[in-house]
């Protein structure tokens, strides 16, 4: 997974596209062609066999932490590593969720600069990514 993506849609546009509900603090989620970590993004889960858009911020609080302040880098989740990481593993079987963006950047290094470049869906569907998350 990336460090940004992009979610400019408007709220009504993704809840139509993924046929889930809002619920939630709709309003946390602002759309951007520059989301990144730390920045709250629409998440699709499931509560009582629906699916439910709620936005959520970008990066994980492991639920153990005590304070919101911490040293680890959880912005991604490595397939190799998931299954066997203390902070991760966890989250596995219950706390799996659906990251909804428009696109999203990677870059490439050329001669010392790094070019960003926009992955996306020409026809302006949404792309979906694996997610864990937790509650603090």
């Amino acid at each position: 997974m990336c460090g940004r993506t992009a979610c400019a849609l408007a709220p009504a546009q993704i809840q139509a596209q993924t046929r889930a509900t809002w619920q939630g603090r709709q309003d946390l989620f602002r759309p951007s062609f520059n989301v990144g970590p730390t920045s709250y993004q629409p998440i699709m889960i499931r509560r009582g066999g629906n699916r439910v858009l709620t936005p959520m911020k970008w990066g994980l609080i492991p639920s153990f932490s005590k304070s919101i302040v911490t040293d680890l880098s959880t912005i991604n989740a490595r397939a190799e590593s998931v299954a066997s990481s203390a902070i991760w593993k966890p989250l596995l079987n219950q706390r799996r969720c659906v990251v909804v963006a428009d696109g999203y950047f990677e870059w490439r290094s050329e001669h010392g600069k790094k070019q960003p470049f926009y992955l996306h869906n020409p026809a302006k569907q949404l792309l979906t990514f694996a997610g864990l998350y937790d509650v603090w």
